[in-house]
């Protein structure tokens, strides 16, 4: 898409949005027409080419942040989401009180501000907002575009002011405003209908494509590569084991047997990640959050990888504390570790150490799955949990994985309203972090 379609179709959603909260009316509490509403804003803040935050106007944190907001200023979601919007803004309070008049004066539905990003530079934007309700919490939408004009100096907006108003003046008289007005309220509601349905179409088609895009290529490379070679495997093992002279050689069927059932395990994780992604995807997935104790959960998973794990000499600890627990569905969260847990021991040499720990922050628990393997660059961290990039890392035994497991992670951790990121280093390991409510 253009820089224009993107914009187009980002201001036409921002004009969606307004209509659908001016239609609740304050009193409807969590009625299924709230629900409804946070499920259309949710998928339209999410699924976006254009920068989209959600600031929180008591203490001006940025509550959220899509996916393209955290490419243009260069944070992850979890360092987005810990800074308040008056860190990123950079207009002076003089600044601020002349674009206010310039906006007045020039009738445009946006106000340019000047926001600093990672790197240190100052872009000049145009942003627009909206007051939206999510989850019973107030909160400011704001959608925010690269500026691309001149900003004019204080001195010429006050000419601007003074023509402007004597232009109002001396060329409009009472006898030819009604003529105007009906003239341009004819264009602009003939242009608002073209604009309405060339955009719903740009957008359904556009949205519809990038999805089927992303996921065709996630899928042909899970199926013509890990599907594929796992059978391969298997086969060519199971072969061996059909030859006569394996019987005359304990030790070869043996390394076999292991080989065969190491490549099954794999093809059956992958699978079972597959099946769980795809009944995810089709809500077919039964939610049942609940409290439970996060230590016994992770109990359960490091055993269950422990023969994995003295094969390559690696150290497991469950740190968890005993009493700490979680408001989540524990079969999500089990998937979750299970992933994690299965990457550190790939990703860690032999000899190594994969740890659980857990701490608490903010009311909520923060479960870390740390290994001192071979790590990630920096350049690589945010590709991770994303379903339309394609970096996937060589384990301790030069395999490629699929990526699915971590994208499987991410959504299931957001169902349960929480958070994962990353930190890593080359050659230092790594730290995965999960938040979710206590």
């Amino acid at each position: 898409m253009t820089e224009k379609q993107i914009k187009d179709q980002s201001i036409h959603e921002l004009n969606l949005i307004r209509r659908d909260y001016g239609n609740i009316s304050s009193d409807v509490g969590s009625s299924p027409l709230v629900k409804e509403v946070e499920k259309r804003f949710n998928k339209l803040f999410s699924k976006s080419n254009a920068v989209k935050i959600l600031v929180e106007p008591e203490q001006g944190y940025i509550v959220d942040a899509n996916g393209k907001a955290c490419e243009f200023y260069g944070y992850t979601l979890h360092d987005i989401r810990r800074k308040k919007i008056t860190e990123i803004n950079k207009l002076t309070e003089q600044e601020v009180i002349e674009e206010y008049k310039k906006q007045k004066l020039e009738e445009r539905d946006y106000f340019i501000n000047k926001q600093q990003i990672q790197s240190g530079a100052i872009v000049p934007v145009e942003v627009r907002s909206a007051k939206v309700n999510r989850e019973g919490k107030n909160l400011f939408y704001f959608l925010i575009h690269k500026y691309n004009g001149e900003i004019k100096a204080v001195s010429e907006i006050e000419v601007d002011l003074e023509k402007h108003s004597r232009h109002k003046e001396s060329e409009i008289t009472p006898e030819a405003a009604p003529l105007m007005f009906a003239k341009d309220l004819e264009l602009i509601e003939n242009n608002a209908r073209e604009l309405v349905t060339l955009t719903q179409k740009l957008t359904e088609s556009e949205r519809t494509l990038r999805e089927l895009n992303a996921s065709k290529d996630r899928f042909f490379s899970i199926i013509s590569h890990d599907i594929k070679n796992n059978f391969a495997s298997i086969l060519g093992l199971s072969r061996l084991l059909t030859q006569p002279e394996y019987d005359q050689k304990h030790e070869n069927r043996r390394e076999t047997a292991a080989l065969l059932n190491l490549s099954s395990q794999k093809l059956y994780t992958l699978l079972e990640n597959l099946l769980e992604w795809a009944k995810l995807q089709q809500d077919e997935i039964v939610f049942g959050p609940q409290r439970f104790g996060i230590k016994e959960a992770g109990r359960e998973i490091l055993d269950l990888f422990q023969l994995r794990a003295d094969e390559k000499k690696i150290t497991l600890e469950n740190n968890l504390p005993d009493e700490t627990g979680v408001f989540a569905d524990q079969n999500m969260i089990k998937t979750v570790l299970r992933n994690l847990i299965s990457n550190a021991i790939n990703f860690t040499d032999v000899g190594g150490k994969v740890s659980l720990a857990s701490y608490e922050e903010n009311g909520n628990v923060i479960i870390v799955v740390e290994d001192n393997g071979i790590g990630i660059e920096e350049v690589n961290l945010n590709k991770l949990f994303r379903i339309d990039e394609k970096y996937v890392g060589l384990n301790t035994e030069g395999q490629k994985g699929t990526g699915l497991g971590l994208i499987l992670c991410r959504e299931f951790v957001e169902k349960n309203n929480g958070e994962i990121w990353v930190e890593s280093k080359i050659g230092a390991g790594s730290k995965f972090f999960v938040s979710l409510p206590k």
